[in-house]
């Protein structure tokens, strides 16, 4: 025998799994093998029944790892994203950009060079921890 895990998610699907959900509210299902007591007809029933959970398990486990694929695109994409933006600023940094920030008046008030080299060595490692 075996046991299948099945609930509906937060979203309203159905899955099914091997393994119980952590704090979700579940049924188990039993997938029963072939018996020698069992009648053929109840046999028949019992292997699709099986079939059934089995390949809506599978269903599960490839929606599943579309899933993260896809969420590793993201990743992937939403990294490049920042990795070209601390580029963009690291190139602003090597020709003499001068970091700023508004005051209440909304006027730009320029950091001193102490206070704009920290904000470049913050940029490198910045640079260095999410991109390389």
């Amino acid at each position: 025998m075996a046991e299948i895990y099945q609930w509906k998610g937060k979203q309203g699907r159905v899955h099914f799994s091997d393994e119980p959900p952590a704090g979700e509210a579940h049924e188990t299902k039993t997938i029963r093998y072939h018996g020698a007591s069992q009648s053929e007809q109840s046999e028949r029933s019992i292997e699709q029944q099986n079939q059934r959970y089995l390949r809506a398990l599978e269903a599960e486990k490839r929606t599943q790892a579309l899933a993260n694929e896809k969420a590793e695109r993201l990743k992937d994409k939403q990294k490049k994203q920042v990795c070209s933006t601390l580029q963009d600023e690291a190139r602003k940094a090597r020709e003499g950009y001068g970091y700023y920030q508004l005051n209440e008046q909304g006027e730009k008030e320029f950091y001193t060079e102490k206070q704009a080299e920290k904000m470049r060595e913050e940029l490198i490692l910045q640079y260095e921890a999410e991109c390389l």
